[in-house]
């Protein structure tokens, strides 16, 4: 318990035998709450980052043409583009326990570097960020937006899929393609 304890950056407190209703060990984290948010916001941000970056540099880059071009995620990709209504489950729940169990091994080396509460907090709300990513998407062609700004997003989405398959590459934000340019001119999500 107390060895744990360390690694997790805890205070430990002992056996509570005497207080009513607490007959086990109790242990409070040292600033737990502060670094959960923080590798939480980190985890966020490190998600959008990627959520761009892979679909503009990947997706829409090497795996898009040239000898890349026939590996998996590219003709997926492209398969996506020509018929964006055609899903499979499958290959959606695996792309979700594929980042999560992504996540949970990267929070190991980053728990070196970062406190454990906050590196396992920053992967798990990264791995949650492609999850809403991924619904979103899903719901962007499947489901009547309920929302004005679900409405925008969907519809600055669509031109990226009908249009202007170089811009709006940021699928659930739109902060990336202002600050990298890739925003289409006169998108939804402007106004």
């Amino acid at each position: 318990m107390y060895l744990g304890c360390m690694y997790l950056g805890c205070t430990y407190l002992g056996r509570m035998d005497k207080w009513p209703l607490v007959g086990h060990n109790v242990v409070v984290a040292r600033g737990s709450l502060l670094q959960v948010a923080l590798g939480a916001a980190a985890g966020a941000f490190v998600w959008t980052a990627t959520e761009y970056s892979v679909h503009r540099w990947v997706l829409h880059g090497p795996f898009g043409t040239g000898k890349l071009k026939k590996v998996p995620i590219g003709s997926m990709h492209r398969a996506h583009h020509r018929d964006p209504e055609e899903t499979s489950l499958v290959m959606r729940t695996a792309g979700h326990l594929s980042l999560a169990a992504v996540a949970g091994l990267a929070s190991v080396p980053l728990s070196s570097a970062l406190p454990a509460v906050a590196a396992r907090a920053m992967a798990a709300t990264w791995s949650l960020g492609y999850s809403s990513y991924e619904i979103n998407h899903w719901n962007y062609h499947h489901r009547p937006a309920r929302t004005a700004l679900g409405q925008r997003l969907r519809d600055r989405h669509h031109q990226h899929h009908f249009g202007a398959p170089r811009s709006n590459l940021g699928v659930t934000m739109t902060f990336w393609d202002h600050l990298l340019g890739t925003e289409a001119p006169g998108s939804p999500a402007d106004g």
